[in-house]
């Protein structure tokens, strides 16, 4: 019985944090267009990307080279 409560259970908080996640998506995305629309901000569609050098860094000498992928590594946080 115990094990039902705690899958019901799971499942619940699972959904509460997809909640959570679309909603948090969706704010950002408002952000995003607001600061592009009024500040003039660009994306620069990767994170770090700011540079010739950290693009090609981190997109391509670190996975390629020593087996690295930042983004992992961010997304784990």
């Amino acid at each position: 019985m115990n094990v039902l409560i705690t899958c019901a259970d799971r499942r619940t908080s699972l959904v509460k944090e997809f909640a959570y996640a679309v909603h948090r998506r969706q704010r950002i995305v408002v952000y995003k267009e607001l600061l592009e629309s009024e500040l003039g901000w660009k994306d620069y569609g990767g994170k770090h990307y700011e540079s010739i050098w950290t693009k090609f860094f981190q997109a391509y000498i670190l996975p390629t080279k020593f087996g690295v992928d930042k983004r992992k590594l961010s997304m784990a946080i």
